[in-house]
């Protein structure tokens, strides 16, 4: 991902609404993918997230010291607030009765051959590996930005990106999985 320059970085983080703008409208849809494949395609709970991200980013852009890329910072952001919300949903749905209300709703952003295999294949993930698959092989963050994001090494992360896709391969006995 191209990074934004540093000048409109600072320039956000004094405060200035249009250099913050320039910020959400650089980084917003990266984001918005991130969170939309973590949370199963729940378009409502991504559009909470992506605030509550932009919220935080907002809040905290003063705290931004570029040791590391900002997209880095700001994804470890996204992961943070998605697994909060995640886990307030888990607490909230373990007093409630289940109820889909996702039924006879197309998902009109996402575009793929195969969604119900896709589909399927994401909701047997737990959150962590869902973002990681995503993260990484469908918007290409570097395994050293994922380590950064997630507080775990690169090396662990490949090791268990390589034993998602090889419980996927065996569950769907399929190599082009």
């Amino acid at each position: 991902m191209n990074e934004l320059d540093e000048i409109t970085i600072k320039s956000a983080a004094k405060g200035d609404k249009k250099s913050f703008k320039k910020v959400y409208d650089h980084y917003s849809s990266f984001v918005w993918k991130v969170i939309f494949r973590t949370v199963k395609g729940d378009r409502d709970a991504a559009e909470k997230i992506l605030q509550d991200v932009f919220i935080k980013v907002y809040k905290k852009l003063t705290s931004f010291k570029f040791s590391a890329s900002f997209s880095t910072w700001l994804f470890r952001i996204t992961y943070n607030e998605t697994l909060l919300y995640l886990k307030k949903k888990k607490k909230q749905n373990e007093r409630l009765v289940p109820f889909d209300d996702s039924f006879g709703k197309e998902d009109k952003n996402v575009i793929y051959e195969n969604k119900e295999l896709v589909t399927m294949i994401l909701n047997k993930l737990s959150t962590n590996e869902r973002f990681l698959l995503v993260s990484r092989e469908v918007n290409d963050i570097p395994f050293e930005d994922l380590a950064q994001i997630t507080g775990q090494t690169s090396g662990a992360l490949r090791t268990q990106l390589h034993r998602i896709k090889e419980a996927i391969k065996k569950h769907f006995k399929t190599d082009d999985v």
